[in-house]
């Protein structure tokens, strides 16, 4: 019997944090990131392998009680077994917080772990279209070695959503209220 295709998750905190509110406006943003890796690729028939987690946190010289909840919540994402990756948000001129250098990071360990062939499968929990260029990539990459590592783009599901579509060039996956609810901590 053959085994299971092995997947990584990797997860795009903000771009999930605000397609998840426009999609589920009164839910709670407490969700357990290894819980929906684990449903979506169970559905898929995939053996989860690892989960990441990525995303911008706040200074605390200027948001004490923000990047107290931030560390709380990747202390408890950690104990849960997903490597966390976090950098201090960047502000500017106004005050207003910028992500910097997260999607990039994700990228980079996406191509790594392809290359080290530690994965089947790349679930990438984002609708940002700038993964479509690691989508492009990985097929370069998948003909250039003879290894092939399929991308998927997994994203909630809902009437209300802003942005109905995943990542191009990644395969869809949509996950709705209910299976969000069923992974709340």
């Amino acid at each position: 019997m053959a085994s299971l295709p092995r997947v990584i998750a990797f997860f795009d905190g903000q771009n999930l944090y605000h397609s998840s509110k426009s999609a589920f406006p009164n839910a709670s943003d407490d969700y357990n990131p290894k819980a929906l890796a684990t449903l979506i690729a169970k559905r898929q028939g995939w053996h989860l392998v690892q989960t990441r987690f990525y995303t911008a946190i706040p200074d605390q010289n200027r948001d004490r009680i923000g990047a107290k909840m931030w560390h709380r919540r990747l202390l408890r994402m950690n104990r849960d077994g997903c490597k966390t990756t976090a950098r201090i948000l960047r502000y500017d001129e106004s005050g207003r917080g910028r992500e910097k250098g997260i999607d990039i990071r994700i990228a980079l360990d996406l191509i790594r772990l392809t290359l080290n062939q530690q994965m089947d499968v790349a679930l990438v929990f984002s609708q940002d279209q700038d993964f479509a260029e690691v989508a492009s990539e990985l097929r370069l990459i998948n003909k250039k070695t003879g290894y092939f590592v399929r991308i998927a783009s997994a994203f909630p599901k809902s009437e209300l959503a802003n942005n109905k579509g995943g990542i191009n060039g990644a395969d869809w996956l949509r996950f709705d209220i209910h299976d969000w609810n069923n992974c709340l901590y």
